[in-house]
């Protein structure tokens, strides 16, 4: 089955990117405890927020349009497109959130102000963008081998700025070698490509602005991702800190981050896969239909066993990935690993979704989903606390995955 296969060539770099996470929360957690996880989780949180539009939604339009342009010309300009299009979007959203949320980090003792700081994240999303867009085109050219190989050189180049950052001490350093990682991780991926396909590339087709149309879908669905998703997360993180506290929110976000390393896993495997198989016979819906079964009939086991093992191996994980200080937040489990089974289960039906172009129904389902995250979390905080996060992020995604099912009926009969 090809599915198998290429999701066996991606493995490389998951494996490469999951260390690399595991190195990264190792670091917090050993040098600045809980209330570092907090941190990091919050920093990589507004990054995301950053490059969830071009990343989420240019990308994702780019490998949907890609693979059916005839010619290289063509791609080139498509390419071009994407970049210039990222960049702009990204400097929107940055001036946007800098103005909605100036102090972000002040809970944490982080100096964001200085102008230095501020050009260095700046700098960090756009080597994140182009390390993203130049991964995409490895995946629209369904070659797996080599995008995994540039995800392992990219976890590498992370964990030798993090190593480094320690000889100077403190979490302000570890903060900036992250982001100085990014940048680095951008400028290396432009030059390999340089490299390896300059042949290919029709260079002032690189300035195109002729592609944005076959983008706009793709970039509100991304759009209302970031609202009803990524935004959300922050805005509640940020409330839990206010309300419980920096450490308790650690030991929270502790199991939300191990959740985030196995949902980047399944997302780098099966989305790298999953959706440029599904972009291709979006026309054909027979064989559209045989796939999505195929894949389901192979996830859905595979899924049940692993969080059945996950959750027996809980105490022993969290002090691997963390510290023995943070076993006590293995009550969040349950909760979260219901929540994240169904929520891997709902991503590849939303991935159709996508892939269809369907984005009124697209933005309406994330609304959705995140009213009832919001309604859980107001109905639950009297009597639960911060264990009310878990159990309300649980009926969100039992609640989004009915609904994704009832939206694909047709595929799944």
């Amino acid at each position: 089955m090809g599915f198998i296969k290429d999701s066996l060539e991606t493995s490389l770099g998951v494996a490469a990117k999951v260390i690399g996470s595991l190195f990264l929360n190792k670091v917090f957690a050993l040098f600045f405890g809980a209330a570092g996880i907090s941190l990091i989780t919050h920093v990589q949180n507004y990054l995301s927020i950053l490059v969830q539009i071009p990343m989420d939604g240019v990308n994702r339009g780019f490998i949907r349009n890609f693979s059916h342009l005839p010619d290289r010309e063509q791609k080139t300009a498509l390419l071009g497109n994407s970049f210039w299009l990222s960049l702009l979007i990204l400097l929107l959203t940055w001036g946007l959130y800098a103005v909605l949320f100036p102090n972000w980090t002040e809970v944490f003792g982080i100096q964001i102000h200085s102008l230095g700081f501020q050009l260095l994240l700046l700098a960090a999303v756009v080597g994140m963008i182009l390390q993203a867009l130049l991964l995409s085109v490895l995946q629209a050219r369904q070659q797996f081998m080599r995008h995994s190989y540039g995800q392992l050189l990219l976890a590498l180049v992370q964990m030798l700025f993090l190593g480094g950052s320690l000889y100077f001490g403190g979490v302000q350093k570890a903060i900036e070698a992250f982001l100085w990682s990014h940048i680095s991780g951008g400028l290396l991926l432009v030059f390999i490509a340089v490299v390896q396909y300059r042949k290919q590339i029709v260079w002032s087709k690189l300035w195109s602005v002729n592609y944005s149309r076959p983008l706009s879908g793709f970039i509100w669905m991304a759009l209302s991702v970031l609202l009803f998703g990524k935004t959300i997360d922050f805005l509640v993180r940020a409330f839990s800190i206010d309300r419980f506290g920096a450490e308790p929110t650690g030991l929270w976000q502790s199991v939300v981050r191990l959740s985030d390393m196995y949902i980047m896993l399944f997302i780098s495997v099966v989305g790298s896969v999953f959706y440029p198989g599904v972009s291709r016979l979006i026309f054909d819906f027979e064989a559209l239909k045989k796939y999505i079964r195929e894949v389901f009939k192979v996830l859905i086991p595979v899924l049940l066993v692993f969080f059945l093992v996950l959750y027996g191996m809980g105490e022993w994980l969290l002090r691997l990935f963390y510290t023995r200080d943070f076993i006590s937040a293995k009550v969040f489990m349950p909760y979260q690993f219901i929540g994240d089974f169904l929520a891997m289960c709902s991503f590849l039906l939303a991935y159709v979704l996508s892939a269809q172009a369907r984005t009124i129904t697209f933005i309406a389902i994330q609304a959705f989903s995140a009213g009832i995250y919001m309604l859980c979390i107001y109905v639950f905080l009297s009597e639960w606390g911060i264990m009310s996060f878990a159990m309300a992020h649980m009926v969100r995604y039992m609640l989004f995955f009915l609904l994704l099912v009832y939206l694909n009926r047709k595929l799944l009969n």
